[in-house]
């Protein structure tokens, strides 16, 4: 007897009989589709910025995100508002605050752009993202630690961890050029990888968020409320570097501060050890290579602007640090910059009196009665110059000695307790 089925015309056969999986069809499509919105997920959420703004707050790269944001979105007057580039060094030994109380009336608004762990090509991405068309602001303050190339290496060209801050800050169309500037390709593939997937950035950054989420959102809330006033937090540093004690001779450490635990002392016995002339050379010139390269940089995206570039010989260390002493005949930064009508370079020594055990919390940093002297003196210098302006070539001391002494005779370039308040304004106008 013939089966049922067997009756069944073959058009009215269910047809999963004879369907075949798709699963896997098309492998390479969905590969490509799947890679596809990696990227997009990826750049939506780490190169837009919008994670940047539940980054850690007090690491260097989440400081110059923030730094970045609350700089670019305050509101800056051209005729007064003054930029202060720099590292820690300039995060602890100025105070924006501290100008305005010494100078209440003053024809200047400094605000602060330094952040932590950052050098001349840092300043250069980040005033691109403030600054754009470089005109924001009446003067920008670039602060070095001495104006000769020191031998200390900082392994700042060729960068991995350069790569990894700048990265977010780079714009797309500039992230060609700033590929090429990496000259091993080792390090040039790497740091275009994390161009492709910024997400590789904030890998460590984003377990510490996932492990600790009410802390994390705590320190985020804690900053957002403190908006545009983000600039302006400086926490006080009491502590001095009072004690320290140099053998004149042997040019070694005696006596350290009190406070000094073990590790704050290896690295000061460390910062007494000269480098070998063969190797202090090397690192001289790649130093000054990398200084030439990003403050000319610097310099040419201002050439046509009002805006003035203010260079000054940062207080960078409490005491003669044989490790950081430039060789014999260094290069100076003072004649690597292009000749600009808005530059304006001023005296080695106009700080050098800071420089002392007293003022410094540590090897590099200013404590709080540091940070006072220099916001005055600094304060003055930058209204002098954003409202008197004087050549580049001619310095302050320069002038006053002439004022005082007649043109042609410069055998005393010290300013005078008993000189004219004036004398200063009559220089700089």
């Amino acid at each position: 007897m013939p089966s049922l089925l067997s009756r069944v015309p073959r058009s009215q056969e269910p047809r999963a009989m004879h369907a075949t999986p798709r699963v896997g069809a098309h492998p390479a499509k969905t590969v490509l589709l799947s890679v596809m919105l990696f990227f997009l997920l990826d750049g939506m959420l780490f190169r837009s910025g919008l994670y940047a703004r539940f980054q850690q707050p007090n690491t260097p790269s989440g400081s110059m995100a923030a730094i970045i944001r609350f700089t670019s979105a305050a509101p800056t007057d051209p005729r007064r508002t003054v930029l202060v580039m720099g590292s820690s060094k300039t995060e602890y030994g100025f105070g924006a605050r501290n100008v305005e109380e010494d100078f209440p009336n003053a024809p200047i608004q400094p605000v602060m752009g330094a952040f932590p762990g950052s050098n001349e090509e840092y300043w250069y991405y980040a005033l691109e993202r403030i600054d754009p068309h470089h005109n924001r602001y009446a003067a920008v303050v670039i602060p070095l630690p001495g104006y000769k190339i020191g031998p200390l290496n900082e392994g700042f060209s060729n960068s991995y961890s350069a790569a990894q801050m700048l990265i977010p800050v780079v714009p797309l169309s500039g992230l060609r050029a700033f590929l090429g500037d990496f000259s091993e390709p080792s390090l040039r593939w790497r740091a275009a990888v994390l161009a492709l997937a910024p997400s590789h950035l904030y890998a460590a950054d984003l377990e510490d968020f996932l492990l600790h989420p009410v802390a994390r959102l705590n320190a985020v809330r804690s900053r957002e409320a403190a908006g545009v006033n983000y600039l302006y937090i400086d926490p006080p540093h009491t502590d001095t570097m009072d004690g320290l004690a140099i053998d004149p001779r042997s040019r070694k450490v005696v006596k350290y501060p009190a406070r000094f635990n073990v590790l704050f002392r290896d690295d000061m016995d460390q910062r007494f050890v000269a480098p070998l002339p063969e190797q202090a050379l090397k690192q001289t010139a790649r130093n000054a290579a990398f200084s030439a390269k990003w403050l000319g940089r610097i310099a040419e995206s201002y050439k046509d602007s009002r805006t003035k570039l203010i260079f000054i010989d940062m207080p960078h260390q409490p005491v003669d640090l044989p490790a950081h002493q430039p060789v014999a005949g260094a290069p100076d930064i003072r004649d690597m910059l292009p000749k600009q009508a808005n530059i304006f370079v001023l005296p080695a020594d106009m700080f050098s009196g800071l420089q002392q055990p007293h003022y410094f919390i540590d090897l590099d940093h200013m404590n709080i009665y540091g940070k006072e002297l220099f916001s005055r003196k600094l304060g003055q210098a930058i209204i002098d110059v954003v409202v008197h302006g004087t050549h580049p070539s001619h310095t302050l001391q320069q002038c006053e000695a002439e004022q005082r002494q007649g043109p042609g005779d410069n055998t005393n370039l010290t300013r005078k307790p008993g000189d004219s308040p004036d004398l200063q304004s009559r220089c700089m106008r």
